[in-house]
């Protein structure tokens, strides 16, 4: 009180110039903490880019081989189909007979697999960047006619990989920033401040980036995994910030790579369905279907008769949304839309091939017709774009669409390794060591003739719901503990599933690295995953040249015996953790209601 009182004695002018240098000193302080927090990460991102070239080099006598070549060798597959349909008419091949051969090959496949063997499961988009690869070989000077262990002949796929491994580490710096800001109620802070607030951010962000197991999957394998983080990821981004029809739109982006990921997205749906916004769930969904539908437009719009009939929908959902929509009435011109939309969809249940459209039918017109009047005209725009999605399906179905990249892509790998686990140490692992094959049968008194891969899989669906109702109270208290909620689904269905490859846990791994923003127990958690996932990987990759590390590999042998239940326990703790309580905000943020929550961000 005294220094108070003395600092009020004092002239205006001293006061005034004591002000002054305080608000300098502060300034200068935050100006160089930027510039030592920007350069840090202009470093670590160069220090990055030599680490994944010097892993490339340094691993070249250990690399498993199988999945580069056979990636190569699909590509190869597109562009030789690509050649003969130009042969075909003596000219050279342009980018038109390219994609023609690649929308034609998974017909192709089908056309000439034996007792259902296709030897291909790749997604539409992976599938895709491998013959855009194998392109850019063959018409190089000179041309590289097959796959070699030449960093030149990989560097393109490397190259996509790292950009991959970038943008992920940038997405989760996001998503810890956007909920520790949420949680602390910075949003109303100006921009420019002390950048010690950002550092969990960005370590988080760097722990994707220097993630051991990520480096080791994408450059030491090398496979292509990471191809799904930065859209699973910038997916959350978009739901944490209520834009669910993005969100269900990017994270579909990342199923196009690798369809794994749809199964966990059960716990983003239960988000928000658990919060008490199902209408969020829905615009999610409709995200979702909107991209499946853009995927599957070359092969469901095969012919004149589905593209006029494509447009003929459209042009009329447009029509019926601007018309009953503003009347918000069914009278005579209700009527009229009505047999408009009628005479327009009817021809879907003529001489149907799928019994399903005699259901998608009547689906499409009450969408069409009638729900225009119900829904606010905020949502008449999702509306079109999910009868849009709809019909581009229903073409398919009814108009001789092809649905090989369907069974190809995402049904044929649930059945290519009949195998409890793909040397992966999990569940599966441990089932087997006891004798247990993936199609004996698991009898329980209210379970019969349930196979043990049944099981396996109603055990990770359960395990599904405690993340999603911990992701829904964290949400609700606006914790950054939500980002472990969305991740621990990835850790639970290596640690559960059935089928399981050794790199799976790596998804987890990254995800988790989440938590290095969040706490140090949850780092800590981060980390025990991420050995477990780099473990996996090289147990299956070092025994490939015993002399290049022997010590790092006899330690690897020696631990996997066990670490089936090492995973397993570990899998159990990280469950703990989606759904242990954690305490509340920091900063005495305490919101009693929604309308309250509100207010702060537009989350809610």
């Amino acid at each position: 009180m005294n220094g108070s009182l003395g600092k009020d004695l004092l002239p205006a002018n001293v006061r005034h110039t004591t002000a002054m240098r305080g608000r300098a000193l502060r300034w200068l302080s935050i100006t160089i903490g930027w510039g030592v927090l920007i350069a840090g990460v202009v470093w670590s991102v160069g220090a990055g880019v030599e680490v994944r070239k010097w892993a490339w080099d340094a691993t070249r006598t250990i690399r498993f081989t199988f999945d580069i070549g056979n990636g190569y060798n699909q590509g190869a597959r597109v562009f030789e189909s690509m050649t003969r349909i130009a042969a075909r008419e003596n000219r050279k091949a342009n980018w038109g007979d390219f994609f023609s051969a690649y929308l034609g090959n998974y017909s192709d496949v089908v056309d000439h697999s034996i007792n259902g063997n296709y030897g291909l499961d790749y997604t539409p988009a992976r599938l895709l960047v491998m013959s855009l690869w194998v392109k850019h070989l063959r018409e190089s000077d000179p041309p590289i006619n097959e796959w070699n262990s030449g960093y030149e002949t990989t560097e393109p796929l490397l190259r996509f990989n790292t950009a991959c491994e970038a943008l992920s580490a940038i997405a989760l710096f996001a998503l810890v920033r956007h909920w520790r800001r949420a949680r602390a109620g910075w949003a109303i802070i100006p921009h420019w401040r002390h950048p010690w607030r950002e550092w969990p951010a960005v370590l988080a962000g760097l722990a994707v980036w220097f993630n051991p197991a990520l480096i080791w999957n994408a450059h030491v394998w090398p496979q292509w995994d990471c191809w799904l983080l930065p859209f699973f990821l910038f997916g959350l981004l978009a739901a944490s910030k209520d834009k669910w029809l993005l969100a269900g739109f990017v994270l579909l982006i990342g199923a196009s790579f690798k369809g794994q990921v749809l199964m966990v997205l059960p716990v983003v749906l239960l988000w928000p369905i658990l919060m008490g916004r199902p209408m969020a769930a829905v615009r999610f969904l409709i995200g979702g279907l909107a991209f499946a539908a853009l995927m599957a437009l070359p092969w469901m719009i095969y012919t004149n008769t589905a593209r006029a009939w494509l447009i003929v929908v459209l042009i009329t959902a447009i029509a019926s949304a601007i018309v009953l929509g503003r009347r918000r009435k069914f009278d005579r011109v209700g009527i009229i839309v009505a047999v408009v939309v009628a005479i327009t969809i009817l021809p879907l249940m003529i001489r149907p091939e799928y019994w399903v459209l005699y259901l998608a039918s009547p689906l499409l017109m009450f969408m069409t017709a009638v729900l225009p009047r119900w829904v606010p005209s905020r949502w008449l725009p999702p509306l079109i774009l999910a009868e849009l999605a709809m019909a581009i399906f229903f073409a398919g179905a009814a108009f001789g669409g092809h649905f090989d990249w369907f069974e190809i892509g995402y049904l044929y790998p649930q059945h290519h390794y009949p195998l409890l686990t793909m040397s992966g140490a999990n569940l599966g692992t441990i089932l087997m060591s006891y004798g247990w094959n993936i199609k004996d049968t698991v009898s329980l008194s209210w379970l019969t003739d349930m196979t043990i891969r049944s099981f396996l899989i109603m055990l990770f669906c359960i395990t599904l719901v405690p993340c999603g109702i911990g992701a829904a109270i964290r949400a609700n208290r606006r914790s950054p503990a939500i980002l472990i909620s969305i991740a621990v689904p990835w850790v639970m269905m290596f640690a559960f599933m059935p089928q399981m490859h050794e790199r799976y846990l790596l998804w987890g791994a990254v995800v988790m690295c989440a938590g290095v923003g969040i706490s140090i127990g949850d780092g800590l958690l981060a980390a025990a995953v991420t050995f477990f996932a780099w473990a996996n990987m090289a147990a299956a990759t070092l025994p490939n040249n015993p002399r290049l590390a022997p010590g790092l590999t006899a330690m690897v042998r020696g631990m996997m015996s066990g670490s089936a239940w090492g995973v397993v326990f570990l899998a159990l703790v990280c469950l703990y953790a989606a759904v242990a309580g954690r305490r509340r905000a920091q900063h005495g943020i305490e919101c009693k209601s929604e309308r309250e929550l509100s207010e702060i961000d537009p989350l809610m």
